[in-house]
């Protein structure tokens, strides 16, 4: 007779679903890093939750290597990799780490992304150190980057490491805007520390049309204050119409950068760029402008105004709920699929105006959810604003040599 199955002590679909959920709040995380709708405090709630699932697989440790391995090796996705590598690397069984770093060494794709993310967040060790400063001077590029990426969130990559500044030029645009990323962290701690700063390619850089490198360059050399930065933002807005820094211009210009702003911002392509570069801008003008296109004919400009509008005042204009009309050209699917909207409540509009307009028309003030944002900006506005203001605040700070605060984690 043969012996009875071991009796399992836990639900293994309670496990799966945990691991579904840990990985569908990890994507939530990242792309929270530049969502407005989050604070620092929802922030970390998000965390909290993605928290609440890492500790719920990690009651039955015992299930975890053959469940969560399973699922790294079937992973399509980046998310669904990291879920299951952050939980492994949680155990602390040296052979699992061993057995990950292998992996990154051979993995390709979101498996690599995903196992990269949860490097980076885990402890960091001698033995996966050495494994990644190995891949990063002699791995094909992605995986050099990628093991280049964890080092410097670790704080173990030097400054001048040869193969970072090979990748500040590599033919794949997407690679070269990464490394950027990385080259912002890692040389915005050591400004913040007055040590010296390595030089870096920015002019063959920025050289390149790509949009996402050139955002990326240009947001190294801001992090990094680089002395010709605000004026190259303008060069590149007024000579090129470089949308990458007009974005940045947006955010760190000075008061009398607005009728540049104001007559580049014209070119963008559709009405919610128009809107969300105002909307980052978050002065005077700026309101004004808005105002006048919540009052005009044009559904979409008006909608993606009082969007804008909001997250500059932090109050509540809308008004009705409406779908905007499909294109002319479009197929069945889209106008199926047609875009809802929140449209103005012009009386309340009025009404904030008449009784804030004036505090808001200060130039030279710029303000996010109600709260202004001056050239110091109290810790506990920077915990109520949204992300995106708050990195533009911590940047504007590192310009003017008076950080508060590092860039966000280098995740593409």
């Amino acid at each position: 007779m043969n012996p009875p199955a071991p009796r399992a002590h836990h639900i293994p679909e309670l496990l799966e679903i945990h691991a579904d959920e840990l990985a569908y709040l990890w994507g939530q995380r990242r792309a929270a890093l530049a969502d407005p709708r989050y604070t620092l405090r929802s922030f970390c709630e998000l965390n909290e939750r993605i928290e609440a699932h890492a500790a719920g697989l990690l009651t039955v440790p015992s299930a975890l290597p053959a469940l969560l391995g399973r699922r790294l090796l079937a992973a399509a996705d980046r998310d669904e990799a990291f879920a299951a590598a952050h939980v492994l690397l949680r155990l602390g069984r040296l052979e699992l780490r061993a057995r990950l770093l292998e992996l990154f060494a051979t993995v390709a794709g979101p498996q690599l992304l995903g196992l990269r993310d949860a490097l980076m967040f885990a402890s960091p060790s001698p033995e996966a150190g050495a494994v990644l400063a190995a891949l990063a001077d002699g791995a094909e590029p992605q995986r050099a980057l990628a093991a280049l990426t964890v080092l410097a969130h670790w704080g173990r990559l030097a400054p001048q490491e040869p193969a970072l500044q090979r990748l500040l030029i590599d033919e794949d645009a997407a690679l070269a805007a990464q490394a950027w990323r990385v080259v912002a962290r890692l040389d915005a701690g050591a400004a913040a520390a007055a040590q010296a700063v390595p030089p870096r390619p920015f002019k063959p850089a920025l050289a390149r049309a790509d949009p996402e490198l050139r955002s990326a360059v240009l947001g190294a050399a801001l992090w990094t204050a680089r002395p010709w930065a605000l004026r190259g933002l303008r060069l590149l807005v007024r000579e090129q119409a470089c949308p990458a820094a007009l974005a940045w211009l947006a955010a760190v210009g000075e008061p009398a950068d607005w009728p540049l702003i104001d007559e580049a911002s014209a070119a963008l392509p559709g009405p919610g760029a128009r809107a969300a570069l105002l909307g980052r801008w978050a002065q005077g003008p700026a309101l004004e402008r808005l105002v006048d296109w919540m009052s005009g004919p044009d559904r979409t400009l008006a909608a993606a105004a009082c969007e804008a509008y909001s997250r500059i005042t932090g109050a509540d204009v809308k008004g009705a709920r409406a779908t905007l009309a499909a294109a002319e050209d479009a197929d069945d699917f889209e106008r199926e699929m047609a875009p809802a909207v929140w449209l103005p409540d012009l009386l309340r509009v009025q009404a904030h105006q008449q009784a804030q307009g004036a505090a808001y028309g200060a130039m030279g003030k710029r303000w996010n959810r109600g709260l202004p944002l001056g050239a110091e900006p109290a810790a506990e506005v920077l915990e109520r604003v949204d992300l995106p203001a708050r990195w533009d605040a911590c940047i504007r700070a590192a310009l003017a040599r008076r950080p508060i605060g590092m860039p966000p984690p280098a995740l593409d």
